[in-house]
Parts: structure tokens; C-alpha cells; sequence
């Protein structure tokens, strides 16, 4: 060991009296050079924002989607000055303003019952039991429409260039006409927008947005049961069918649509390729309007209760002629007249799948039959459906490239007849796990579990 007084000691605890000069290579670089450099960062970890103020301020000017929750962000103006070159935003968790739970037990605020759908999540007072407390108990939670138009004015003067824009429509029937409203503001001074989801949409809020000429995606939410109820009709349909000729893909939920708004879309929208039709609120008869949109290529239908009840005599429906894919998720098909209707405008469909339909047995099924063109089939959670029901319907597409059957627990292995396994042969794409115990079993195999005893029960 040296001795104590031997050696140059450096304590690293204690301050260095040493001058040492500290220098920031990017000082150097003008804000151009060095936005051309974060440009080539991953922009799925954005923390270079962090490391100083001229950072975070770049950061802000490359960032062009927001997600907003707060309302005040907006309104102070912050959002506009943190960032200047957004041109998607979504306002939707913003307009409702969740209260601060307190102490006292006898305040709404600290009520821990949470309501979500779509994103979109309320807290409940212990007093919302039935429908109507509860649309009360999210009114009382929603921004005023005041507040509402202000902000979206703000937005409008910000950003001309805004091309996405998702907003929960918060008006009453009673304030419409009095002033110009935010919606119509940003209709009139963003002429690029071309994404707009809107959510608690009436016909008057489709009169208001009709100054937006090149929307090509549109997302209309009316009426949701248990939570909102705010519909539009087949006026908001025609008012919107006439501006925005320029449609690709549409939405629409909870309206009350018929064969007169279906057709009028189908009529002036004459690019529209994708549509997507959810919730119940559509009246008789709209299955024969299909066939007014002559270059739908994707059909939707999600959560409807019941297609059509009537749609008219078989010889007077239309074709769909372009349309390529139909998708049904969550429907109730057990009206076998609707369903038949609507394989008859959908007669040509290349594409067809079922997603968690209820009433979809084997007769029922029998009449996809009718769809000879069938390139794709997919079947996942139709437990009615059994393998001679599928066999049956694939012998029927001689087209068929593509099988996918997933999760429906009456279609089995061992009941497949040697005329399937042989077309299942000639296929390019083939997806099988039909049974869940099958499948469990399958994962459980080699590993001694699920046999009686097994190695854990096992008798010495």
C-alpha cells in the first residue's frame, strides 16, 4: 500500500476546481439542419423533446397528430403555440370533462363506476340507474356548446391545413341558428379536410359541416343505446349526399336511414367504394337501395339487430355490381328474408365473411350458396353452423381460393367427408381451427396436462 501522503488524489465528491469548458456540437446547426436530423429519428419514441427547450420546440413543428384530453389546452391557446403544423386531431376524449374526485363521499366526482365505448369514458353518479339518469349524468359532464365553438373557431384560425379532424358534437336542438357555430367554421376556413368523425351527429350538424367539399372519409355516430341519444335522419343524408360528392368511405351509426337516404347517397356519391352500416335505427326497405351504388366494392354491416323485414319483391332488387367483399359482424340473421335479400343485391361478392353472428345455422347459411363468384370465405364464433353446412356451401363455390374457420365449436374434424379434404387441397390459403377443445388440446399435447391424474395425481 502507498503511503498517505504519496500520489496525486482526485475525490470525485468533491467540486472540481479545474475550469472545464463544456461545448453543444448542435449549437452550431441551424434549426433546418437540425429538423433534417430528428426528421430521421423513430417517431414512435419522441424523447428527444425532452433534452432542451429549442428541442421540445423542433419536436413541436414535426408533430402533425394530436390526440387531445384536455379542453383548456386548446382554448388557452398552448396547443396552437406547442404545435403549429398539426393536420390531425382528435377531440373526442376533450369534450368530456371528467370531475375531480374529492374527499366527500356525497360527490358525484368520486363515484369509481366508469361507462366506456369507443373510447369514449364517463364517470357515473351512484344515482344513475336507468338510461335517462345516465344520458343526464353525461350531459352534466359534456362541454357547453359555448365552450365548444370557441374552441373549434381557435382550431379553424390555427390550422387551414387541418386534414383529420374527430369532435363530439355537444349542441342542443335549442342553440342552433343563433351564431355561427365551430363546426361551420372549420367547414368554411379548412378546405383540405378529408377525414371527419363526428360523434352525437343530428341533421343539423350535417347542414353545418356542408361547406366541406373534399371529404373523402366520413364517420357518423347518432343515437348510442345507454349512453347518448342524438339521431340523424334521411334530411341529414340528403343535405350531406349533395356536398360530399366526393365520398370514398362511409360510416354511419344510429341513425334512422331508409330506402330515401340510401338511394341519394348512392345517387350524387358516385365514388363511394366502402360502407360500413352499424346499430339498429334503418327502416323497411333500404337492402333494395344497395343497388344504387354502382362502385361500392365494401360492405359492412356491425351490430344490426335485424336487416330489413321487407325489402320488397325478389324481382325488383338490384345488383350491386362492383362490390367485392361483404363483412357481418355481431348480426342477428335469423330473419332469413332480409338475409336472402341481401345476398341477392350482394350476388356477385368475391369476398365473404361472418364474425360472431347469431342465428346463422346451416339452412340459413344454405343460401351464401347462392354467391357463386366466392373467392374468400371466412366463418369465426358461428357455433350453429355445422360441417355439413360448411361442406355443402363450399362444393356450391367453385371459385373458392381461400377458407377460414376459427372458433365455431360444431364444426369438427372428425366430420369431415373425403370430397372436402380433397377441395380443401386445391386451395392457396386454408385456415382451420374450428373447435376450441380442439384447439386447447392441441396446445396441451406432450404435456401431461388435462389427463385423468396425469403426472400430478399420480399413484406411487
Amino acid at each position: 500500500m502507498r503511503s498517505k501522503g504519496l500520489g496525486n488524489k482526485i475525490d470525485s465528491w468533491k467540486p472540481c476546481t479545474t475550469a472545464v469548458v463544456v461545448t453543444d456540437p448542435f449549437c452550431s446547426l441551424n434549426d433546418e439542419l437540425l429538423l433534417k436530423i430528428l426528421r430521421r429519428l423513430s417517431s414512435a419514441s419522441p424523447h428527444y423533446g425532452l433534452v432542451c427547450k429549442r428541442w421540445m420546440r423542433l419536436h413541436g413543428q414535426l408533430r402533425h397528430s394530436l390526440r387531445v384530453h384536455d379542453w383548456t389546452f386548446l382554448e388557452s391557446g398552448r396547443m396552437v403555440s406547442r404545435f403549429p403544423n398539426l393536420t390531425d386531431v382528435d377531440l373526442s376524449l376533450a369534450c368530456i370533462v371528467t370531475p375531480r374526485g374529492e374527499n366527500n363521499n356525497n360527490n358525484k366526482g368520486s363515484a369509481a363506476i366508469l361507462l366506456t365505448h369507443q373510447g369514449l369514458t364517463v364517470q357515473l353518479g351512484y344515482d344513475a340507474v336507468d338510461p335517462p339518469s345516465i344520458e343526464r349524468c353525461i350531459e352534466e359532464q359534456q362541454l357547453s356548446p359555448a365552450k365548444l365553438d370557441n374552441g373549434l373557431k381557435l382550431l379553424a384560425d390555427a390550422y387551414p391545413g387541418l386534414q383529420r379532424l374527430c369532435v363530439v358534437d355537444v349542441r342542443r336542438d335549442n342553440y342552433f341558428g343563433r351564431q355561427e357555430t365551430g363546426i361551420a367554421s372549420i367547414a368554411k376556413n379548412c378546405p383540405l379536410l378529408q377525414e371527419l368523425e363526428l360523434y352525437q351527429c343530428t341533421d343539423e350538424t350535417l347542414r353545418a359541416v356542408s361547406a366541406c367539399e373534399n371529404l373523402q372519409i366520413v364517420r357518423l355516430i347518432g343515437s348510442v343505446t345507454g349512453f347518448y341519444h342524438c339521431t340523424f335522419t334521411d334530411i341529414g343524408l340528403t343535405i350531406m349526399s349533395h356536398t360530399f360528392r366526393r365520398l370514398v368511405r362511409l360510416e354511419l351509426s344510429g341513425c334512422e336511414a331508409s330506402y330515401e337516404g340510401i338511394s341519394v347517397i348512392g345517387k350524387c356519391c358516385i365514388m363511394l367504394e366502402e360502407l360500413t352500416l352499424s346499430n339498429k335505427g334503418f327502416y323497411e326497405g333500404w337492402v333494395a337501395a344497395l343497388s344504387f351504388l354502382s362502385c361500392l366494392k365494401t360492405l359492412r354491416l356491425e351490430g344490426c339487430k335485424q336487416i330489413d323485414r321487407n325489402p320488397g319483391p325478389v324481382q325488383l332488387l338490384g345488383r350491386c355490381s362492383a362490390i367485392e367483399r361483404l363483412h357481418l359482424e355481431r348480426c342477428d340473421l335469423r330473419d332469413r328474408v332480409g338475409f336472402a335479400a341481401l345476398l341477392t343485391v350482394c350476388t356477385v361478392v368475391k369476398e365473404l365473411e361472418f364474425q360472431d353472428c347469431w342465428g346463422l345455422d346451416d339452412e340459413t347459411f344454405s343460401l351464401a350458396a347462392n354467391c357463386r363468384r366466392v373467392k374468400l370465405l371466412g366463418l369465426e364464433g358461428c357455433s350453429l353452423v355445422t360441417t355439413a353446412g360448411v361442406d355443402n356451401v363450399v362444393q356450391a363455390f367453385k371459385d373458392l381460393q381461400r377458407l377460414r374457420v376459427t372458433f365455431c365449436d360444431n364444426i369438427r374434424d372428425s366430420e369431415l367427408s373425403p370430397a372436402l379434404c380433397d377441395r380443401v387441397l386445391t386451395l392457396k390459403e386454408f385456415s382451420w381451427r374450428p373447435d376450441t377443445k380442439s384447439v386447447l388440446a392441441a396446445g396441451l399435447a406432450g404435456t401431461g396436462v388435462g389427463q385423468k391424474g396425469g403426472r400430478f395425481f399420480r399413484r406411487a
